[in-house]
């Protein structure tokens, strides 16, 4: 994720901070994108993705990008589900609405 995707997502949707982490794992690679408050203390969604490292020169690289893009394409999945006039972090966070992720990292 680019600092030019985050505000598009942000752009007119409510206030938030995302914060990144990524890992190596064997032959995986590991995105974890987690949604916080505005105020970026109080965690409320993790959205991940896990893809296999593919052998070859550009393997690393070709894995990062299916990660991010699936990453993208639950939080624009989210940003288009959210009623008009609701933050991402509200929607997320109704219990109405919440998704259960697998957290890779823990």
């Amino acid at each position: 994720m680019n600092r030019r995707i985050v505000d598009e997502l942000l752009v007119e949707h409510g206030k938030g901070k995302f914060m990144l982490s990524h890992r190596i794992d064997g032959t995986d690679f590991e995105v974890m994108v987690s949604l916080l408050q505005p105020s970026g203390n109080t965690f409320v969604q993790d959205y991940c993705a896990r893809e296999r490292i593919d052998a070859g020169v550009d393997g690393l690289s070709a894995a990062a990008a299916r990660s991010f893009k699936a990453v993208h394409a639950a939080i624009e999945a989210d940003l288009l589900a959210k009623p008009p006039g609701m933050s991402l972090p509200e929607f997320v966070a109704d219990p109405a609405t919440r998704r259960l992720f697998f957290r890779p990292f823990d």
